[in-house]
């Protein structure tokens, strides 16, 4: 996120329940009334992070232009959504 941050892509980090999104997997909702200028939102997350950002994003396609998964996959079908995905992994 700091590397994109300087870059000038404005960039927004959730506080998570006990560090677990998945005990609040809507966080999500409402962001966007902190920078209404952003027009292109995507959502991504790690690990767990990243399967819940999935889950939020398959309940609210029309909201995202794509999703970030870092060292994660999708536990919901998104292939209908239209969105652009971009998995990083490594090994």
């Amino acid at each position: 996120m700091k590397a994109c941050a300087s870059k000038g892509i404005t960039c927004l980090l959730v506080k998570m329940p006990f560090n677990l999104a998945v005990f609040d997997v809507n966080a999500a909702d409402g962001l966007k009334e902190h920078c209404p200028d952003v027009q292109n939102w995507y959502i991504g997350g790690h690990s767990l992070g990243g399967s819940m950002a999935a889950t939020h994003l398959s309940e609210n396609p029309q909201n995202y232009e794509g999703l970030v998964l870092l060292a994660s996959y999708s536990t919901s079908d998104i292939s209908g959504c239209g969105i652009d995905v971009l998995s990083v992994y490594g090994s």
